[in-house]
Formats: C-alpha cells, structure tokens, sequence
C-alpha cells in the first residue's frame, strides 16, 4: 500500500507521516507490516508520479502556492476514482470545495490525538473502497504460478487437512503453493476492514456474507464457516458494525 503527503512545509510533511505511522501501528497493524509513504513538497511533483492505482492514499495540504491541494485533488479524481483522499488546512474555508471532490476526511491542522477516531474512519473507508475497486494481492498458487488475484473476488481462505493454504474465489477454488502460509497471506487481508477471521485459520469476506447465523456464516455460492465460540460475540459485533458503515 502506498501513500502520499502533500505539504509545502517541511515541517508539517514530518508531523503528519510520525501521526500517520503511529496510527497505522495501533489501529491496523497488518497494514503497518508493509506500507510505503512519499513525502512530496510540491503538488506537480507528486503529480508527475501519480497513475491510476499508483496510491491508494493522498493526503493533501489545501493552502499551497501555485497549485492547491484542491486543483491537485481534482486532477487526481479525473485519473482514479478510487483513490483515497484527505485534505489537511489551517481553516474550513474550503471543506465544501473538499467534499466535492470525494475527500473522505477533511482535518485542521495541526492534527490533533482527539482527531484519532476520525482519521481511523476515514482510513477504513479507504479500505473498503479498495476491496470494491478491485484491490489486488499477488499470490503463488499450487505450481509456483504467480497470481494476480483481485480482493472482491475473495469469497474466504482457510488451512484444510492437508495443511496448505485454500482460496474460495467466486470463479472457483485455488490451492497455494507450500510455501505461502497462513499468516502471510493473513499479513495481506486483515488489514483490510472488509476482511475477518471468523474461526482459528479461517478468514472471510464480510461482503460476501448473505447470512449470519447461530454457529456459522453463509456466504455466497452457499459456502458455511464456522464461527468460533470464544471469538463469536466479537465478530458477530464486528459484522453488524459493518453492515452499517459500508
């Protein structure tokens, strides 16, 4: 995942990436095993670098000379409609001006510890958005093939007997090669709201759920997993929560 701070001040691009850094390892730490965030002073610059999919965040600074961090927004709308946004001012000024363009959070600056569950929720956004976008993951399956394998195509994945590391897709079910464990490919999904562990070695794809019950979830395709009875109010919670946000 990479993802860029855009600030014409040296001192406010180091402020926000030791508040971002330190919000990625408390509220999503698979995510924060492996990221990547570009510091940019000038908006062209960041610019330049910018592609669809390049970044699945930017954080912009509104107030900058010659090109603002809304002209930099709407030029990145126009390439990628799915990309995260975030604008970062020192007034309101400008809040409909961002919303306008899909930001998903609008802070003043400084940013603040009070500002924390906000940011949080405008992060889970993002990354919900990601796994209906068709956010990939690249994965060797049974074979050594590398795979391309999008997220919203992800129906669950879980350890079966034979101790090998099993994809439910929506087109069919793959097996992954010997040396991809569970905890690696986990490092991969749970960081992402959409995604859970619902049983011991056992994740699912709360969008792919069509009903919850007592002891299990039905997903599409009529595919059970059980839900762990020391883990069940948890993620019975957890799902409802979900639903409501999404």
């Amino acid at each position: 995942m990479k993802i860029a701070i855009v600030d014409d001040e040296r001192l406010e691009l180091e402020r926000t990436e030791e508040y971002l850094r330190r919000l990625l390892a408390g509220h999503f730490p698979e995510i924060a095993k492996a990221y990547q965030i570009d510091l940019f002073a000038e908006p062209r610059e960041f610019l330049e670098e910018f592609s669809k999919g390049a970044y699945s965040l930017a954080i912009l600074d509104i107030c900058m000379p010659k090109l603002t961090g809304i002209d930099a927004a709407r030029h990145i709308r126009s390439m990628d409609e799915n990309a995260g946004l975030i604008f970062l001012t020192t007034s309101e000024e400008y809040m409909l001006e961002g919303y306008r363009v899909f930001a998903d959070g609008y802070f003043l600056k400084p940013l603040r510890p009070e500002d924390e569950g906000a940011f949080v929720e405008a992060m889970e956004r993002v990354f919900r958005r990601m796994v209906r976008s068709g956010a990939q993951i690249s994965v060797e399956l049974d074979g050594a093939v590398m795979a391309e394998v999008p997220l919203d195509k992800i129906i669950s994945c879980e350890v079966r007997s034979d101790r090998r590391v099993h994809l439910t897709l929506v087109d069919g079910e793959r097996k992954l090669a010997p040396s991809w464990t569970y905890e690696k490919l986990a490092g991969l999904l749970l960081g992402n709201p959409a995604f859970i562990e619902c049983y011991h070695r056992v994740i699912i794809n709360m969008d792919k759920v069509e009903d919850m019950q007592e002891e299990d979830m039905v997903l599409e395709g009529g595919v059970h997993c059980p839900i762990s009875k020391r883990k069940k109010s948890e993620v019975k919670k957890t799902y409802m929560k979900y639903l409501l946000e999404r």
